[in-house]
């Protein structure tokens, strides 16, 4: 190979200096769906051919571009989420030519563009040319450089530096902006909705858990209007002529050795009993029933248990069970008494219930039935209790799940709260120029791509053997062999490496 023909080992390292267009975009969007961008599809100005491809950190990006000052907290969320700026920085073979003069060698560079994943045009322009130390800035669109004075035999290395210029749309970088405080603000979101739900359940925790003590103070009074099997409800008694009947015979009743006291007592707690409870059955709703029983609790209380005294004293009168053996209506009485006993003890905080009482040996179990008979819990007093305004239990809230955010979201949402991260509208006029170098692996020292037959020259020689190589698609070495670079052997490589010898 010629001397002046070692100028084969190329390498292009693409010094990348970007630009954005500033469009017409001001402020951003106000629904959550429209702020939730998928900035790294944004950002994706890479060809689609996969690796390699180089990368800038979007902190850097917002920094050398649009001058913002990027936080801590949102250099972390940037970084961590792998919110980057790609590019593909392969630049095509053939992308740089060289030939003979008689000075030295010429050396072309061709621009390249390619449209990016996010649809976005790149283009890859030539800036300069360096050999031997030497470097020619390209200007005025021109890409051609002249260089002298190199030696015969000499192998040089020639780098030609690119610059790719990006338009990045306004409405991006602002995106870009604002990224890590739109997730701030979600956790802000998340939050709120946490805590909301948990309002609303720990508001309808407290109402029902009230609504459960309004109805627990009334249980021993509701149990009066409870139906047994046979149709029987303490308060129909109590109106009835049960009561009334036995008090009617009060000279009878004296002459049996019942007190004058006792008869008055059982005759003025009905009255009175009937008195207060006829008004509290008429209500309609649960919340008027309380609020009555709240205000008239201490004589409900009191006359049930005068009641309840006055007749357990009669049923212990042998004479007077006689009258009610007589009229069938003695195991009526039985009956009525026990669940005066059980009422009145509901009543009473003071009292409790006991299973071991009886009339006449008839235990409260032998007498009444389980839906007459109430747990005696000491909580009849409504108090201070106050019925709950929303007393529509029919939906019951599920507890929410708290939400579990990263330490860096809680630290962008603290930034936001205490103003340090604030959204941002980014100024479109400021030129993006961002710079990286990507340097291309120079071909190995005494590497003479074309020389087919190894004589250390490229001349038709080696045309004539890449031919015969190609036509059998046998050859030993296929850097060697792959003349345009383009990762395959075959006529082209043929044709190209004809070209170059006739050029020489």
């Amino acid at each position: 190979m010629n001397s002046k023909k070692r100028m084969t080992a190329l390498c292009m390292a693409a010094a990348l200096i970007f630009g954005f267009i500033p469009l017409y975009v001001f402020g951003i969007a106000d629904s959550a769906s429209e702020n939730e961008i998928n900035v790294n599809g944004m950002m994706d100005y890479t060809d689609g051919a996969g690796e390699p491809y180089a990368e800038l950190s979007a902190a850097d990006v917002l920094r050398l571009t649009a001058g913002v000052t990027v936080t801590a907290a949102e250099e972390e969320y940037l970084s961590v989420n792998e919110i980057k700026l790609k590019y593909s920085d392969k630049i095509p073979d053939g992308s740089m030519t060289y030939k003979k003069t008689n000075v030295g060698y010429t050396v072309n560079a061709s621009p390249y563009s390619y449209t990016a994943q996010n649809g976005e045009t790149v283009d890859l322009i030539p800036s300069s040319v360096t050999v031997d130390g030497v470097t020619v800035t390209f200007s005025d669109g021109k890409y051609e450089a002249e260089f002298t004075g190199l030696k015969n035999g000499q192998t040089y290395e020639i780098t030609t530096c690119y610059k790719a210029e990006i338009a990045i749309p306004f409405s991006t970088l602002t995106a870009l902006a604002n990224a890590a405080y739109d997730e701030g603000q979600r956790v802000i979101a998340k939050r709120k909705a946490y805590d909301d739900a948990l309002a609303v359940y720990e508001q309808y925790e407290s109402e029902h858990s009230a609504l459960i003590a309004c109805r627990r103070c009334m249980e021993a009074l509701e149990s009066a209007f409870i139906y047994d099997s046979e149709r029987h409800m303490m308060y129909n008694t109590l109106i009835g002529d049960t009561v009334a009947s036995v008090i009617a015979n009060r000279s009878q009743l004296i002459e049996y050795g019942v007190s004058e006291e006792d008869i008055n007592n059982a005759e003025q707690a009905t009255s009175r009993l009937i008195s207060v409870l006829k008004p509290y059955n008429k209500l309609k709703t649960e919340k008027e029933r309380f609020e009555y029983y709240r205000e008239n609790y201490t004589e409900i209380k009191s006359q049930f248990m005068r009641l309840y005294s006055a007749l357990h004293l009669l049923v212990n009168n042998g004479l007077v069970r006689m009258e009610l053996t007589k009229k069938e209506k003695l195991q009526r009485y039985y009956q009525f008494v026990a669940q005066l006993y059980v009422i009145s003890a509901g009543l009473d905080d003071e009292l409790t219930y006991s299973e071991d009482w009886n009339v006449r040996g008839k235990k409260v179990s032998d007498v009444l039935e389980d839906v007459q008979i109430i747990p005696d819990n000491d909580c009849a007093d409504p108090g201070d209790l106050t019925y709950p305004e929303n007393d529509d239990q029919t939906i019951t809230p599920e507890k929410p799940e708290e939400p579990v955010f990263t330490g860096q979201q809680l630290l962008l949402e603290d930034e936001i709260k205490n103003g340090t991260l604030t959204q941002r509208t980014v100024d479109a006029s400021l030129p993006l120029t961002l710079k990286t170098s990507v340097v291309c692996e120079a071909e190995a020292a005494g590497f003479i791509r074309g020389d087919i037959n190894g004589d250390k020259a490229v001349n038709n020689k080696d045309v004539v053997a890449l031919f015969r190589a190609v036509s059998k698609d046998d050859y030993d070495n296929f850097e060697l062999c792959d003349f345009n670079k383009d990762g395959a052997v075959n006529n082209k490589d043929v044709v190209a490496l004809f070209r170059y010898v006739s050029a020489i």
